[in-house]
């Protein structure tokens, strides 16, 4: 997600994440320069990687990797995992942008986690977040995605491709929540 842009990072940043994946990925490996140039984009997100020479990013992302080189596989993956779960959308589904259709139509990022529903801004700002407490119903069709909201009374509604894996991401949450709630129930 860190190449996807969904989690914006700062450029120090997504070069130590950079370089924890290639550990990760060739730590048995003695010269990775070849590597990394052909699969450089896979690293570096999207909104980083036009800023500097593919030559600058893998010179920088070597650099910071030959300080990694007592890290073993496991531990850079542990690492890697220890930093992104601190982020505020850790664990959350993303699918592609979609327009809203509702009040002033716009372009949104649909995420869904154990929460509930978060809707991006296509900056991957925050634009909006629903708990599952508060959606009353939500529908999928082959083109669209829809919710309603029992706080705000409103049904939002999405154009989309995505909508039925949207839909069977949120089932497997309830599903998830309720199968927790009987189990707490049946130990209690």
């Amino acid at each position: 997600m860190v190449e996807a842009d969904i989690f914006p990072c700062k450029e120090k940043q997504a070069l130590g994440l950079a370089a924890l994946q290639l550990q990760a990925a060739f730590s048995t490996e003695k010269n990775v320069s070849g590597l990394l140039a052909k699969s450089l984009r896979k690293f570096m997100p999207r909104r980083l990687y036009p800023t500097r020479t593919p030559e600058e990013w893998e010179k920088k992302i070597l650099s910071v990797f030959q300080s990694l080189s007592s890290k073993s596989e496991d531990e850079a993956r542990a690492e890697y995992i220890r930093i992104v779960q601190n982020w505020p959308f850790y664990g959350t589904t993303f699918f592609s942008e979609c327009k809203m259709t509702n009040k002033k139509p716009q372009v949104v990022i649909i995420g869904v986690n154990e929460e509930g529903i978060v809707l991006l801004k296509k900056s991957g700002e925050l634009f909006s977040a629903f708990p599952f407490s508060d959606i009353v119903i939500w529908r999928a069709s082959f083109e669209s995605f829809e919710f309603e909201c029992s706080s705000e009374s409103e049904i939002y509604h999405f154009e989309t491709f995505q909508g039925e894996s949207i839909s069977m991401t949120i089932q497997g949450y309830v599903d998830m929540k309720i199968m927790l709630l009987l189990d707490e129930e049946c130990d209690g």
